[in-house]
């Protein structure tokens, strides 16, 4: 029987894996709430730290 979340099981990590990547995705959903009043150049940092980047509006 295999253990772990469905995550976990989903992406072939362990325990220490999963809590890891749910601990560093939770620590960014803050900063993204606020780029709607950020300037261009927070925009561009803020999604470079999600580890993606979006069109310049």
């Amino acid at each position: 029987m295999e253990t772990g979340t469905a995550m976990e099981q989903a992406l072939g990590i362990n325990e220490a894996a999963g809590t890891g990547l749910l601990a560093s995705l939770a620590s960014i959903f803050p900063a993204l709430a606020l780029v709607k009043e950020m300037d261009a150049k927070g925009k561009l940092l803020a999604n470079l730290m999600a580890g993606r980047v979006l069109k310049q509006e």
